[in-house]
């Protein structure tokens, strides 16, 4: 059935709000903190004198139901109080303007959609919109719930990153990767001969590997970036200033003790049986071998570029610079993106958070920010305008010497501003005391 344009962007805007609306539910229900913000979420049942506010039915709708609960918005004064119950003691309502951002966020997320869903249908490509729709929402959870506590749930970059995985390995003609896989021209740069055929070559004339085993040989670098994410996932710490056999003691003592070694064991078995099947069974589309690999050499360069920054930055400040939750963020998008996009959203992100840091440095104190939020950013505008980064940008990946030039120009660059940063710090802290 053809549905007319306006139809679509109607119905696009409708589905984009309900996502954001789960999307503020999700960040209020898994926050560090409960915030009861969002009109889905229960006051706790408890004793206390608190009066909690009553709901109408109005403000369960998307967008709308964010404006009727602003009669919520109040002026803390004894009157108020008295009059409206003290809200102030419900953490979430201490702002007047709490109903603001759960507006914007679901007025905007549905103009995106439907944005989005006008694009794909006049490049006659729909169904790669119900997978942009996906990696726009988790990017939405995860920005929200770090904005807020600092803190991106496993849940969500998890179920993401194995969301991505299965959409290269079963729908492929859905994914949003780069199609180009290899820097040179000498390598095929067609998506349906790229990695099996390279691997499987290499591990037949290289090696002199079985044809049966050069035929599966690009299962196994598959396996080895499967168990590296399964292991950044781990309860780990390793502490050298403890000696290294006290260290090491503490790291496996904790990872036997820990209860989410139990569910990664699990992940990580299921996977790589999964990936064992694949080596042995067509896919269903010809390119589903290819686009899977896609997706895992994405996944690597994104843990690996956030998990290099985190330890840098670490070494250079002396304090921890970004948390973990970023660094499984980054092989999510790495996941959806290839390692092409990744590269762009990790160059891109620093922009919006140094925009976002002027911006908040003049109304509030604090000298921290989340890094989740602008890695969404940089996603979603990579998205937006791939097409001009791609035109920009196509030379300089097809050149991996420059490539690799510029990145380790780039992280030589990072520790030299981090350790200045920190020089800075010192010399306002001994002029302080």
């Amino acid at each position: 059935m053809d549905i007319s344009e306006s139809n679509l962007a109607v119905l696009a805007f409708i589905i984009g709000a309900f996502l954001a609306a789960v999307a503020n539910y999700l960040a209020d229900r898994w926050g560090w903190t409960p915030r009861y913000r969002s009109p889905w979420r229960r006051f706790p049942r408890d004793n206390s004198s608190t009066r909690y506010p009553q709901r109408a039915f109005y403000d369960y709708l998307p967008i709308i139901g964010w404006l009727t609960l602003a009669r919520f918005s109040f002026v803390r004064s004894s009157k108020a109080t008295r009059v409206a119950g003290d809200y102030s003691a419900i953490s979430g309502w201490e702002s007047r303007f709490f109903w603001v951002r759960g507006f914007l966020v679901e007025l905007l997320f549905a103009l995106l959609i439907a944005f989005r869903c006008l694009y794909w249908r006049e490049t006659y490509n729909l169904p790669v919109w119900y997978v942009e729709t996906a990696f726009f929402w988790f990017l939405l959870v995860a920005a929200l719930i770090d904005l807020d506590d600092y803190i991106i749930p496993d849940v969500v970059t998890i179920t993401a990153t194995l969301v991505a995985l299965a959409v290269a390995c079963v729908a492929s003609q859905c994914v949003l990767l780069e199609p180009t896989f290899f820097p040179y021209d000498k390598f095929s740069t067609r998506v349906e001969h790229s990695f099996t055929l390279w691997t499987s070559t290499l591990a037949y004339k290289r090696f002199g590997a079985s044809p049966s085993f050069a035929s599966q040989a690009f299962i196994l670098p598959l396996v080895a970036i499967w168990t590296f994410w399964c292991f950044a996932l781990l309860d780990r710490r390793f502490y050298p200033r403890l000696g290294l056999r006290r260290a090491f003691a503490l790291f496996f003592r904790r990872l036997f003790c820990s209860r989410l070694t139990l569910y990664v064991a699990v992940i990580w078995a299921l996977g790589l049986a999964a990936l064992l099947t694949i080596g042995r069974f067509p896919l269903p589309f010809p390119t589903s071998l290819d686009s899977l690999a896609l997706a895992f050499i994405g996944l690597f360069f994104g843990v690996l570029l956030i998990w290099i920054v985190r330890i840098v930055g670490g070494m250079a400040l002396g304090k921890e610079a970004m948390g973990f939750g970023d660094v499984i963020l980054g092989g999510v998008i790495g996941a959806f993106l290839g390692w092409q996009g990744v590269l762009v959203v990790f160059f891109l992100a620093p922009f919006f958070g140094l925009v976002f840091g002027i911006i908040r440095r003049g109304f509030q104190a604090e000298r921290e920010i989340p890094y989740g939020p602008f890695l969404a950013l940089a996603s979603a505008a990579y998205l937006i305008w791939r097409e001009k980064f791609a035109e920009v940008l196509r030379p300089l990946f097809h050149d991996l010497a420059l490539l690799a030039v510029l990145g380790f120009g780039g992280l030589i660059l990072f520790i030299v501003l981090l350790a200045l940063i920190r020089i800075v710090k010192e010399i306002r802290y001994r002029n302080e005391r």
